[in-house]
């Protein structure tokens, strides 16, 4: 008996290794968020390394480069776990609006492999402006959250928005 549980410690060390408990100083272009687990309590969650700093008004082109979408606003700020909304505006590679997209929002947690059973309601705003609602996380850590943009004369294309989601 004694044997099985050493076995499962020894076994378990190396995922508690690679699991951070504190903020991301290296510099390496992680979001210098707390990494703690929920609520900052010190908890064991993946690192925020390699993601992106949330900010109001970040923007990206679409991998095709039909679109730029930017994110307005976002509430809580930064991303934090449970539901989020955020402004989005959505232009043509010019900066023209768009403002008759059919626009979709995935947040996927690529160090898990999961994505949340909430879907994220979009409300059309007017002159490319749109509500992203239920954007949610169910855990802190490293969220990539994929913004889909069908055009309504055809095409589509994508931007992704690698963030570190708080506790």
């Amino acid at each position: 008996m004694m044997r099985g549980i050493a076995l499962a410690v020894v076994l378990s060390l190396p995922l508690s290794v690679g699991c951070s408990s504190s903020s991301d100083a290296s510099g390496s272009g992680g979001s210098g968020a707390s990494t703690g687990g929920a609520g900052g309590s010190g908890g064991m969650m993946a690192s925020c390394s390699g993601t992106e700093q949330f900010s109001a008004g970040v923007e990206k082109a679409g991998d095709q480069g039909l679109v730029k979408v930017t994110i307005e606003s976002g509430d809580p700020a930064p991303p934090q776990v449970g539901n989020n909304t955020w402004m989005l505006t959505i232009t043509d590679a010019s900066g023209t609006p768009i403002p008759d997209a059919t626009v979709s929002v995935t947040p996927f947690m690529p160090v898990h492999g999961h994505g949340t059973p909430v879907t994220s309601v979009i409300t059309p705003k007017g002159s490319g402006s749109y509500e992203a609602d239920k954007v949610n996380f169910v855990m802190p850590g490293p969220w990539e959250i994929t913004i889909d943009v069908t055009l309504s004369g055809g095409g589509s294309d994508s931007v992704m928005f690698p963030f570190c989601v708080e506790g």
